[in-house]
């Protein structure tokens, strides 16, 4: 099924198919340009001042964004998929099970949870709309959803193309009201900070919150005609495009004076208290938008490099178990699970880099990606490497410090683990 809607699942995307620095940079950037990124940064502002929030958000989204060029570099370099390129560096096995687990995170948990989270947000917004209510706006919600990422690449790059420049615009007029607005009645400086949060605890926030769409953004880049620019495009389209919506939630959420919503920073109120139409509430829900149809699409994406059927299917399939998921109010119960594999999830790209930069591309092996080759079932080094770096990541966030950033030190230690073995056998075998 070697078409538009496949996406090249099974194989190396053909030239004539490739697209500009300009959308592979803006469909990277819908993944982050979202309304969970403004929370994100709105729970900052419960516990740093403004200072240590930009501090923690700019470092961690650096972090985000040198994962990313290296796993969009790949992809970029091969024009292939997260799966396929795993395929070398874990052996057909270990590929699927990362399919599968990209399917039933990014493809149903993580979908079934933003689609909640869209609804709940519209709700917030609209409380007196019939059509805003839960019940109705997870299905239509999550149908339209499931549509635009049934199109594949194409939809989701005019998708994005369209909202990221929009959310991008709200991000910066909701600053310019924050920091700009002088009467004191509706925006001032919060007065207290609870205390939660370092700014060290601020930037494992940061990456834990993005560090999942890093792992899986060759899916994107693989597309791009260029190796470098690729890499540089979704590096800094995915990290760029959340630092700015981030700080935005961030400086709208310390400025304006609203009740929180449960534990989380208000953001819509605080939207609202700064006085932006109901327009801007409309983008970020499109933002929204793109952020599920992005994780719907990686998720059928990484299956469907794994498993003979066309990914069109797989798509369906997955988008309506994320919306009867989300309709029946059991998303909350996938999230320990989804929280636990953003440990297991960045060794994965940690192991896959050092694989491909150290050994592979400086040793002039060209892997093989059509979908006759199949190469070794399991590479037990790598896959060892992967749950040893996010066990030991998990041991050293007990220390707390620098050492609790577990997605970030489980991604240096899956590398780590791997690199090092490999390197001995290689000079006993020499």
């Amino acid at each position: 099924m070697k078409n538009s809607l496949s996406d090249f699942s099974r194989e190396p995307v053909p030239a004539g198919s490739r697209r500009s620095v300009i959308w592979i940079a803006a469909t990277s950037s819908a993944w982050l340009v979202a309304v969970t990124t403004l929370f994100t940064g709105g729970a900052l502002a419960d516990d740093l001042d403004i200072t240590k929030i930009t501090v923690a958000i700019v470092v961690g989204m650096t972090i985000i964004g040198i994962v990313g060029y290296g796993m969009g570099r790949l992809g970029a370099t091969f024009h292939v998929s997260t799966t396929m390129l795993a395929k070398n560096t874990f052996g057909t096995l270990g590929a699927a099970i990362l399919g599968v687990i990209l399917a039933l995170t990014l493809g149903i948990g993580w979908f079934a949870w933003q689609l909640s989270f869209f609804a709940t947000t519209l709700r917030e917004i609209l409380p007196d709309a019939p059509w805003a209510n839960p019940t109705y706006s997870i299905v239509w919600a999550g149908t339209l959803m499931t549509m635009t990422a049934f199109g594949g690449f194409r939809w989701l790059a005019w998708l994005s193309i369209v909202a990221v420049p929009l959310v991008l615009a709200v991000a910066g007029f909701g600053i310019y009201l924050a920091l700009g607005n002088s009467d004191p009645a509706p925006v001032a400086p919060v007065a207290t900070k609870i205390g939660a949060l370092t700014m060290m605890t601020g930037i494992t926030a940061v990456v834990g919150s993005a560090i999942f769409g890093a792992v899986v953004v060759a899916d994107i880049s693989r597309y791009s005609r260029n190796a470098n620019s690729g890499g540089l495009a979704v590096g800094l389209g995915y990290a760029g495009g959340g630092t700015i919506v981030m700080i935005a939630g961030a400086i709208m959420a310390e400025y304006a004076s609203v009740p929180g919503v449960t534990a989380a920073a208000n953001v819509p109120a605080a939207m609202n208290a700064l006085g932006m139409g109901y327009w801007a509430f409309i983008v970020l829900l499109l933002a929204q938008w793109t952020t599920n149809d992005s994780n719907l699409y990686s998720g059928s994406l990484g299956l469907a490099g794994v498993v003979p059927f066309p990914k069109p299917y797989l798509v369906l399939a997955m988008g309506v178990l994320g919306i009867a998921i989300a309709s029946i109010g059991i998303e909350n119960f996938f999230v320990p699970y989804l929280v636990f594999l953003g440990t297991f999830m960045p060794p994965v790209a940690g192991v896959i880099i050092v694989d491909y930069y150290v050994f592979r591309m400086r040793g002039k092996q060209t892997p093989e990606f059509d979908s006759v080759h199949q190469g070794e079932t399991v590479h037990w080094l790598a896959c060892g490497a992967v749950v040893l770096g996010g066990i030991a990541a998990q041991q050293l966030a007990k220390l707390g410090s620098i050492l609790g950033a577990a997605s970030v030190t489980s991604f240096l230690f899956g590398g780590l683990f791997y690199f090092l073995p490999k390197v001995l056998i290689r000079s006993d075998t020499s």
